[in-house]
């Protein structure tokens, strides 16, 4: 599969001038979320090897060059133009994913619709499916479909109403997360974190071994993190992994599976002589 290009919709124009697209509830605009909310959450869950450019440089609507722009990253490129509705009222909820008129929804629209219809609800049918609507009657989607350029535009919800702003500003990392899952079809695996304060007479060094990792991890999960730390200072942790106990388990046994000392998990998990554990328990290493 080629690219998948997601492009943030409106932003700075051929003249200039800049277009936030519809506000609403959603002050900054449709071109300012999708740029400083909904792409830095869509990074963090993008997988290693990846195919997804993330384009907010300008109006591509304005500028009519969506045919080339998508060419320039190779003959199959998808296209994914990200928006959100807005309408006077304030009532009108749920989002949609917009397809031309002669087309069916391919897998990576239905994908996309069920992110939405997830988290915000859907609304429209086209061809019998929900969540949808068929148009000839826009520029990039006809032009697209003119030239062999598969594309989809997204209205995620709409801005201008309460519930449906809520939903997309709350819950972006979420729904960020289901969005390039609906892409690439997996995620990149996150690390889990604890919080820990530093006390007086810590080291990076020494805390990387009290937690089982190194330097270099605790920099990735602190951006701007020094060598030179300060008592009450809070730095995120890995957390520790967890082994649920199954029926017949035995600590030496769980120890030998995990390549971990049982006597170390017993001590970090506080398990006193004669060492037994339950089915369900929760074992930490």
């Amino acid at each position: 599969m080629g690219k998948i290009l997601v492009i943030a919709g409106h932003g700075k124009n051929k003249n200039g001038s800049f277009d936030p697209g519809a506000t609403g509830k959603i002050t900054k605009g449709e071109h300012k979320y999708y740029v400083e909310n909904f792409f830095p959450a869509v990074r963090k869950y993008l997988p290693e090897g990846h195919n997804v450019v993330l384009f907010s440089s300008y109006n591509v609507y304005d500028h009519e060059n969506l045919v080339k722009l998508a060419k320039s990253y190779g003959s199959d490129t998808a296209v994914v133009e990200m928006h959100f509705d807005g309408e006077g009222t304030g009532n009108a909820r749920g989002g949609h994913v917009i397809i031309h008129s002669d087309y069916t929804p391919d897998v990576m629209d239905i994908n996309l619709r069920d992110v939405i219809k997830k988290h915000i609800g859907v609304r429209y049918t086209h061809k019998g499916h929900t969540g949808f609507s068929g148009r000839s009657n826009l520029r990039n989607c006809t032009l697209a479909r003119n030239n062999g350029v598969n594309y989809r535009l997204v209205e995620l919800g709409f801005g201008s109403n309460a519930t449906d702003a809520n939903i997309m500003l709350k819950n972006v990392d979420a729904i960020a997360k289901d969005f390039v899952l609906a892409l690439c079809g997996k995620v990149k695996s996150q690390t889990m974190t604890n919080a820990y304060t530093i006390k007086s007479g810590d080291t990076l060094w020494g805390i990387a071994n009290k937690y089982k990792t190194t330097v270099a991890v605790l920099q990735k999960l602190n951006p701007g993190l020094k060598s030179l730390i300060h008592p009450g200072d809070k730095i995120k942790v890995p957390a520790p992994k967890v082994y649920t106990v199954k029926s017949g388990d035995t600590l030496s046994g769980i120890g030998a599976r995990l390549g971990v000392k049982w006597q170390t998990l017993a001590s970090t998990n506080n398990i006193k002589a004669p060492y037994v554990i339950q089915p369900g328990q929760k074992i930490k290493y």
